[in-house]
């Protein structure tokens, strides 16, 4: 019985592990949020609020992310069957998995489609391919998250770039014009009107 709970500890684990590894990514998420408000809302003089509220929904999505994959965790670990209700199914390949892990036991509640005059009628299709398109589905999610999040850092570098090439310019016409006693005249705005989404 031992050495039939491998193939399913070791199913376990990795299901956790790419739990883990989303938690860190959200991490992230809320880390860069962070940052680029903290870099917005220096620079509010020369940026529109929009910047800053992007960045808000940054933050907002990692933490509630955050808080599913945590919930996620714990259901592995503590191995909840919530999943396996939600998707129809019983056993890896069919409900005659069950006896090849627990032939002393009855089929478990999770594996029943209906109690009909209190006997189990019992799902026929097996858990691995509803498990195997959820995954796939959370890893297209995560891969479009991520790409999303690369995006968006790109398009804040190069915002940051040319607020600072901008800040410089303005700090050399002020220098000059301290230099000469006038007054330095305000710096340009980098956008004239609001986006329109």
């Amino acid at each position: 019985m031992h050495a039939a709970r491998k193939p399913l500890n070791m199913i376990k684990y990795l299901i956790l592990m790419l739990t883990f590894m989303c938690v860190v990514i959200e991490i992230i998420q809320i880390v860069v949020g962070a940052v680029l408000h903290r870099l917005f809302t220096t620079y509010t003089v020369f940026i529109d609020n929009d910047f800053v509220r992007a960045t808000h929904f940054l933050i907002a999505v990692g933490i509630i992310l955050v808080f599913l994959s945590i919930f996620g965790i714990a259901g592995i670990m503590f191995e909840n069957v919530a999943m396996i209700f939600l998707m129809n199914c019983c056993g890896i390949n069919s409900l005659n998995d069950w006896s090849l892990f627990h032939p002393e036991r009855d089929l478990p509640q999770s594996c029943c489609n209906r109690m009909d005059e209190g006997f189990c009628m019992p799902h026929e299709r097996g858990c691995h391919a509803p498990m195997s398109d959820f995954i796939g589905s959370r890893i297209q999610m995560i891969a479009t998250g991520t790409t999303v999040i690369i995006v968006f850092q790109v398009i804040c570098i190069i915002t940051a770039i040319i607020m600072g090439a901008r800040l410089s310019v303005y700090k050399r016409q002020m220098r000059a014009m301290n230099a000469n006693g006038q007054l330095p005249p305000l710096p340009e705005a980098i956008m004239t009107e609001k986006p329109k989404y």
